[in-house]
């Protein structure tokens, strides 16, 4: 399967996840629903308490990051129409950007926390995603260690590197986040690396060679966010035996309208450019 098609395939599934209700639009699916699962179970038999509080956190920083987005969305449309703002758009966006980065680095990092307790040889697996995922590749025997249910899971993470290393970048290595152009072109930036190198390059989602498409990249990665958990939560559900509670439990966030749309127009692009 080649990466355009695999990206169609993400996106659909993606969009599946995110469902518009009568007045909001929430996060529904696996996910959510194991973990009001977990909530229940930690509260009547005392199991799962510390699956159960990552869940929430996960649960909270996608929260966040829809605030982040309904900022972002919000803050341009002033700034078209405002001079002030305008002249201030390019600082405030570049800071939402980077705390973008960070909420998801820290998802992905609770993720493996989660799977480090739900695998085969608790203690023995690395907690830091990033740890996980190299250790996995280094040794056969990991993955009877892990299970090679979750083990599956992980690799299908491989997406993740090339942000993990733009977020370490920001974080550890003096990288920094500049905003181009004006708002009414979209949200525009680069992450820059030492040098001036450029950070991210990813052809559907530039607006030139140089400078990429905030809404496509936030999306295109929130996709495989979503689609990752929601792999998770399945192999999870089996191995908990947890009885959901109800079949409504949703999370929704203002921002969660706007990943949806983004994530419509980035499909249509995509599936034009194949045609």
């Amino acid at each position: 399967m080649n990466k355009m098609t695999e990206d169609v395939l993400i996106l659909k599934e993606a969009c599946t996840l995110i469902k518009p209700e009568e007045n909001y639009v929430s996060w529904k699916g696996v996910f959510v629903t194991l973990s009001s699962g977990l909530h229940i179970d930690a509260i009547r038999d005392k199991k799962h308490q510390s699956q159960n509080i990552l869940f929430k956190y996960i649960i909270q920083d996608i929260w966040n990051i829809g605030i982040i987005i309904h900022r972002l969305a919000w803050l341009r449309e002033k700034a078209i129409k405002d001079e002030f703002i305008s002249n201030m758009w390019q600082l405030y966006a570049s800071v939402d950007i980077e705390h973008f980065h960070t909420e998801f680095r820290s998802i992905m990092d609770y993720s493996a926390e989660i799977i480090s307790h739900a695998s085969n040889k608790e203690g023995q697996v690395p907690s830091s995603f990033r740890k996980l995922f190299h250790w996995l590749q280094k040794n056969q025997s990991n993955r009877t260690r892990i299970g090679d249910d979750l083990a599956s899971v992980v690799e299908s993470a491989d997406w993740f590197i090339d942000f993990r290393g733009v977020r370490d970048a920001l974080i550890h290595s003096g990288a920094f986040t500049l905003v181009f152009c004006d708002p009414k072109d979209g949200i525009l930036f680069q992450i820059y690396g030492d040098h001036f190198k450029n950070l991210i390059s990813h052809d559907i989602l530039m607006f030139n060679k140089n400078v990429v498409y905030f809404e496509r990249y936030a999306v295109m990665y929130l996709s495989h966010l979503l689609v990752y958990l929601e792999c998770l939560a399945e192999v999870l559900k089996e191995k908990y035996k947890i009885i959901p509670f109800g079949k409504n439990a949703s999370c929704s966030s203002p921002g969660f309208g706007i990943i949806l749309d983004w994530m419509h127009s980035l499909l249509n692009l995509i599936e034009k450019t194949k045609g």
